[in-house]
């Protein structure tokens, strides 16, 4: 579904000195696949899934949807922020609808499912001022996963929420993406939350960052939360950390690395 092949990307900073962000980066991220992005802080996480969203550019390399390369934004794939995105002067069920109707479709069979799945249904007439973060966040996914697009492309989505919610939305976040058949790329500093979610893991180094390592997760679906008390568990966490770790030693950084 999503093939990257030898990504360059670099920024003009001050007196116009380049800073190279991504340097040769490659991977595969199959049809319906799960995938996390992991690295160190400011390593390119986040400007590596706006290339994937055509929102930016590279300096070389290509990156292709399906069969289409991607020259800018497109239909094929949308991206969720870590801080949600609403129409505050819109309700719930209006920011949910908004894709389908901006492309001319009906909306109510679709929205109607969608506030079931994520347990929104009773507040389908709210406004956002009126919502929690988290269920701002759940609306926000809400409306990415009504629109056509077969790429779901997600910039740490849960960053902002407290930690025994977060382990909720997890798990109701893997129960929803099972039921759209989208393919999934998400950047996360917590690497609980991507051995929970992803199929695989893609380990990036410092900047410029390269692909380090990809790190299979072979736990079956959908996943009981029991999962995260497990020694497989445990011992792929143990492996993961060790990787994001030799990349700040090489550097003599020490920083924090999510442990929730």
């Amino acid at each position: 579904m999503i093939s990257v092949r030898n990504v360059v990307k670099e920024y003009v900073v001050a007196e116009g000195r380049k800073i190279v962000v991504l340097d040769g980066v490659s991977f595969n991220v199959h049809e319906k696949e799960f995938v996390a992005v992991l690295g160190p802080n400011g390593c390119g996480k986040s400007t590596l899934l706006k290339l994937l969203a055509g929102f930016e550019k590279a300096e070389d390399g290509s990156i292709l949807v399906g069969s289409t390369v991607v020259s800018g934004p497109s239909t094929e794939s949308t991206l969720v922020f870590q801080e949600p995105a609403l129409f505050e002067w819109k309700t719930v069920y209006e920011n949910v609808a908004f894709p389908l109707k901006s492309a001319g479709e009906k909306d109510s069979e679709t929205v109607e499912r969608l506030l079931e799945l994520m347990n929104l249904k009773e507040f389908a007439g709210s406004y956002p001022c009126r919502l929690s973060s988290g269920m701002k966040q759940k609306v926000s996914l809400a409306r990415a996963l009504a629109s056509k697009a077969r790429v779901l492309l997600l910039d740490e989505p849960l960053a902002a929420i407290d930690a025994h919610s977060r382990e909720f939305l997890q798990e109701e976040m893997e129960k929803i993406w099972l039921n759209t058949n989208k393919t999934a790329v998400m950047v996360t500093h917590d690497i609980r939350e991507a051995l929970f979610l992803a199929d695989r893991i893609i380990v990036l180094t410092q900047r410029p960052a390269q692909v380090q390592a990809i790190v299979d997760v072979p736990f079956p679906r959908p996943r009981h939360p029991s999962i995260r008390f497990t020694q497989e568990f445990h011992s792929l966490f143990a492996h993961c950390w060790k990787l994001l770790r030799n990349e700040y030693e090489k550097k003599g950084e020490v920083s924090w690395i999510s442990v929730q």
